[in-house]
């Protein structure tokens, strides 16, 4: 849906004309919601406790910013965390934790991201698919997610169609944290977040 959506705006502002079945398809793409409890089953007919390999919904918050409230927001975080597979893919835990940052949720942040580490392997400090030690060696995915719970998820920083967003989210111990050398809209920025 946010593909779809993301190649139309794009070709729009390239003054391309937008092919009516990307419309058609993005409007035909189903995210599952249950109202009733306020969170996203992973698919039709999901019974929660039931086993989840890697983040998937959690991913719906971030990176995709499908619009949700935090209530609806913190239902998926705490109906996917329990039963999420402790031996699954480094970058899971990752987007648990800038979820949990999204609503200052810290302390739960730190957990998750402490996880991460069991996916680290010595004597290089390679990171590998699954804690096990098991899938893909030098997982770049797994180290991209430990990235992006620092860049995206204690600066709370954005991307928007129109701006740059922060919304920082500091452990205690943290007084100050700098991001260098972002690019956007052709400037090179440096920003500086402080308690």
């Amino acid at each position: 849906q946010r593909s779809l959506k993301f190649a139309a705006a794009v070709a729009q502002d390239l003054l391309i004309p937008v092919p009516v079945e990307w419309v058609d398809c993005a409007k035909k793409v189903k995210v599952p919601f249950d109202a009733e409890k306020k969170y996203h089953p992973e698919y039709d007919g999901y019974s929660p406790g039931e086993p989840v390999k890697q983040a998937d919904v959690v991913l719906l918050g971030f990176p995709l910013m499908h619009p949700m409230s935090s209530e609806v927001r913190r239902n998926d975080l705490e109906m996917y965390e329990p039963v999420t597979e402790l031996s699954g893919p480094a970058m899971t835990w990752s987007m648990f934790a800038v979820g949990w940052l999204e609503l200052k949720e810290v302390q739960k942040a730190q957990s998750q991201l402490r996880k991460c580490f069991s996916n680290i392997t010595e004597p290089f400090k390679i990171w590998v698919e699954n804690s096990d030690g098991s899938g893909a060696v030098n997982f770049l995915t797994g180290m991209g997610g430990f990235l992006q719970a620092v860049l995206f998820g204690y600066t709370g920083f954005r991307i928007t169609r129109s701006s740059l967003c922060f919304d920082p989210a500091l452990p205690d111990d943290v007084n100050k944290l700098s991001i260098t050398g972002v690019s956007y809209v052709g400037n090179k920025l440096k920003f500086t977040i402080t308690k």
